[in-house]
């Protein structure tokens, strides 16, 4: 049993050697760390040659800069192990997160999924309430998605990928990798419970999120978000048509919180739209209509926003098409 731990890196100098070290301090002399230096402008790479390089459970990777999902991706092509966990490099591992999941594995032997939850600080004196990753049960779930049902109708189904150690099998049989977007988590984490079997869940605190003003997460919004949004809920209205029950509506349900995540953008933050991503809404509206009964039946609210969607959108873009004579 062992596991591969992919860190991307960019741009963090300050953070990573505190970040790394605590992982280090608690793997086995079978797991091994992929360090990918994602195209970083700073000494990151520098540090991380001098720091790292001759450690022998650890991978380094120099690359151009592919974003956080595409470090990712490399970093999984160099993984070996058993079990994969994506971990960022500006954040700290909680000691005993290695060890807690070898005894759950060695109790459960044909686990997917070990899902577990976490705690944020921040570098500045803010008194800005701070996002909270609380699970809240300990818990056995027969396949990912009655854990993703369950911690979704609880209001504690958290996309962020440093969250999850997964079986390899699992990722490379489905081909799950990430988007090039921002919100990639947002995306994948919904087709990771969609596959995977057995799960456990734990209220036990294991990651330490850092919250730092210039993160990509913290800095100011911007078109891209909303793209990242209509890539979450296309994949998530792919999962839709090929799933039933309360798995689907718990899915309805992230679909409807990402549509007003987007409106406060667009329409609240007034962020300006490109006619591309105008297009983007207007194809997502248009080959969703199924969604405006579920959100009247739910939310009126709701329903208002698809409706403002609609008509800012879907009827006052024109989609571009090719004409053919091959009907």
């Amino acid at each position: 049993m062992s596991v591969s731990i992919i860190i991307p890196v960019y741009n963090v100098s300050s953070y990573l050697e505190e970040a790394i070290n605590s992982v280090l301090e608690q793997i086995s002399k079978n797991d091994e760390i992929i360090i990918v230096n994602d195209g970083s402008t700073d000494d990151s790479g520098e540090k991380i040659d001098c720091l790292y390089s001759n450690h022998p459970n650890v991978i380094i990777i120099h690359t151009t800069n592919y974003g956080l999902g595409g470090a990712r991706n490399n970093g999984l092509k160099h993984a070996t192990k058993e079990f994969v966990y994506y971990f960022d490099s500006d954040d700290i591992l909680s000691p005993g997160l290695i060890e807690s999941f070898y005894s759950t594995v060695s109790k459960y032997p044909n686990l997917d999924l070990f899902v577990f939850s976490a705690k944020s600080f921040s570098d500045s004196s803010s008194s800005d309430k701070l996002p909270e990753y609380d699970r809240g049960i300990d818990a056995l779930f027969s396949d990912g998605k009655q854990a993703f049902s369950y911690l979704y109708s609880q209001d504690r189904c958290y996309p962020n990928a440093w969250l999850y150690i997964t079986r390899k099998e699992v990722i490379d049989t489905n081909n799950l990798t990430f988007k090039s977007i921002i919100h990639e988590d947002e995306e994948y984490t919904p087709r990771l419970f969609n596959v995977a079997g057995q799960t456990i869940v734990t209220k036990n605190i294991y990651f330490n999120r850092r919250i730092r003003n210039n993160s990509i997460m913290q800095s100011k919004f911007s078109e891209r978000n909303i793209i990242g949004y209509i890539e979450s809920v296309n994949s998530q209205m792919e999962l839709v048509k090929t799933n039933n029950g309360i798995f689907n509506k718990m899915l309805k349900l992230r679909i409807i919180n990402n549509i007003s995540i987007m409106y406060e953008l667009i329409y609240h933050k007034n962020i300006q739209v490109s006619n591309n991503t105008k297009i983007m809404l207007a194809k997502l509206i248009d080959s969703n209509r199924g969604l405006a009964l579920f959100l009247l039946e739910r939310s009126f609210f709701m329903f208002r926003v698809y409706r403002y969607f609609e008509l800012k959108f879907r009827k006052r873009t024109k989609i571009p098409y090719y004409k053919t004579n091959n009907l």
